[in-house]
């Protein structure tokens, strides 16, 4: 816990970053999960926080990318892939990827609520001034934010726009009276091609509803933590790795009906270091 938790604020380099390394890349990623989660007695603000919450950020990291697959992924039971032959091995995993940035959308989203309430029940003593300001407030999620929140995710931006369109005019047609409603705007045209520059820039400031983000994240396997589902394929042979990641390439994966899974991401571990 100390060599996890050490830190000295008068010099960044005074730190025990190379030997938790050490010690944890000896260890299975079973055995590092265990320590990850033994509590700090005299962690802050209070005591009993997990040491994979409360260790510095560089321990931090160094701790989440061995429970994790390349930090990311969580893989299943080991002794139960779901295809194994003398060539690669397929396994089911979960996907923490994306997690930090969904619950970043939602703090945003809760911040919305939080503001409208405030609003409401002062609007009484609001001047002008202080309603343009809440108006305008930059804690939005916009349109560049989500695409590239859909990006991460795997889903083409084309198709993404589309699809966060569609469910936008959806959910203003319908409002919820508890949901964040957006605002219908210049992203109701098709025509690409014909958007001006300000047109675009209008585009990319437009509100995602709420309503609208989490229909879309649903459709898209992610739970209520941001975590989904994902099958991981490990090939043992370089040149059939690069050979089905270019045929791949070549194929048109957009659509749920496609039979073929899309690669949302790809690892060469001969290239990381050691």
């Amino acid at each position: 816990i100390f060599l996890c938790t050490y830190s000295n604020p008068d010099d960044s380099t005074d730190n025990y970053v190379g030997t938790v390394r050490k010690i944890l890349r000896g260890l299975t990623a079973s055995a590092v999960d265990v320590l990850a989660h033994v509590e700090n007695p005299r962690s802050l603000p209070i005591p009993g926080i997990p040491l994979k919450d409360c260790a510095t950020p560089l321990c931090q990291v160094l701790i989440l990318s061995r429970m994790r697959f390349v930090g990311r992924y969580v893989l299943y039971d080991e002794l139960h892939p779901v295809h194994k032959s003398e060539s690669c091995l397929v396994m089911r995993a979960n996907d923490h990827g994306l997690a930090d940035e969904y619950q970043r959308i939602l703090s945003i989203y809760r911040a919305q609520e939080q503001d409208v309430e405030e609003d409401i029940s002062d609007a009484g003593s609001m001047d002008e001034a202080k309603i343009a300001e809440a108006l305008t407030r930059p804690n939005a999620v916009t349109m560049e934010m989500f695409l590239i929140f859909a990006d991460r995710l795997g889903v083409e931006v084309p198709a993404a726009k589309s699809e966060i369109q569609q469910l936008n005019k959806q959910y203003a047609d319908e409002p919820n009276p508890g949901a964040t409603v957006p605002r219908r705007g210049s992203f109701d045209s098709d025509d690409e091609g014909s958007k001006t520059k300000v047109e675009a820039e209008d585009e990319a400031r437009e509100e995602i509803g709420k309503e609208a983000f989490a229909t879309f994240c649903r459709g898209h396997r992610l739970d209520d933590k941001g975590v989904r589902t994902v099958v991981i394929k490990f090939m043992k042979s370089l040149r059939q790795f690069e050979r089905e990641k270019e045929v791949r390439s070549m194929l048109d994966l957009s659509g749920a009906s496609w039979p073929v899974v899309p690669i949302l991401d790809d690892y060469n571990v001969d290239r990381i270091e050691k």
